[in-house]
């Protein structure tokens, strides 16, 4: 899902056939897969659904995550129902090598 053609359809889906309500699905993951899972984020929250975006330094633009929340900040949607988290961003670029490089 996410980074597939047919993005959050399934969870849409869900929400449509059966009596799940919205707020017990909690969407991770929806600033570092593309503009169109960005698109989705915004019908998920103004649907009343909450999202997670992930505090992440994309290598193309380092501000990505900051720029998507002014974004929705400036088109009056909810920020209530967005947090942010670093999830390690998955700890693939860890290595001891840079931890201590950047400890001096």
């Amino acid at each position: 899902m996410g980074s597939a053609p047919t993005k959050i359809d399934l969870l849409w889906q869900i929400l449509n056939e059966t009596t799940i309500p919205i707020q017990h699905m909690y969407l991770t993951h929806m600033s570092s897969r593309g503009d169109d899972l960005i698109e989705e984020a915004k019908k998920w929250i103004k649907a009343g659904g909450m999202c997670d975006f992930t505090a992440d330094a994309d290598i193309i633009n380092e501000n990505a995550t900051v720029d998507t929340l002014n974004k929705f900040r400036a088109e009056k949607l909810p920020l209530k129902q967005i947090t942010v988290s670093s999830d390690a961003y998955g700890m693939k670029m860890w290595s001891v090598k840079a931890a201590r490089n950047s400890c001096g």
